[in-house]
């Protein structure tokens, strides 16, 4: 299991990394990194914002749903799933599905992805 420590750190498993999965963590630690710099040049506590930032593999995921929320097919299925006159729950449907399809794709990530389930909904993007 991960650490929990600065939000950096990513899950160690027994199976070598993809080099896909590499280079996915390596921009979400420049993200990461990105972040930590605009708070501390706004002069914000790091002890106050550095517990509120994603691990890395939680930004993985994040910015891998927030990738493919882009694609068409997706795009309007989200549309639907957050429309008002959509059936209740078709929202977290749509985001659950989203998620799994994600962990499924990149097993070494399923771990941040059900910390991110379990997260309150402005950590998917939805309203909250």
């Amino acid at each position: 299991m991960g650490k929990q420590g600065s939000g950096i750190e990513h899950e160690v498993t027994a199976e070598p990394e993809s080099p896909g999965l590499h280079a996915l963590r390596q921009l979400a630690m420049a993200e990461i990194a990105r972040d930590i710099e605009l708070h501390s040049a706004l002069g914000e506590e790091p002890l106050h914002f550095l517990p509120t930032l994603p691990t890395l593999d939680e930004q993985v995921v994040l910015d891998l749903q927030r990738e493919r929320c882009t694609l068409p097919e997706l795009a309007a299925e989200r549309a639907r799933a957050y429309h008002p006159a959509a059936r209740p729950g078709a929202a977290e449907e749509f985001e659950f599905g989203l998620l799994r399809a994600i962990a499924l794709e990149y097993p070494a990530l399923s771990g941040a992805v059900w910390r991110l389930l379990g997260r309150a909904p402005r950590q998917l993007g939805r309203a909250g």
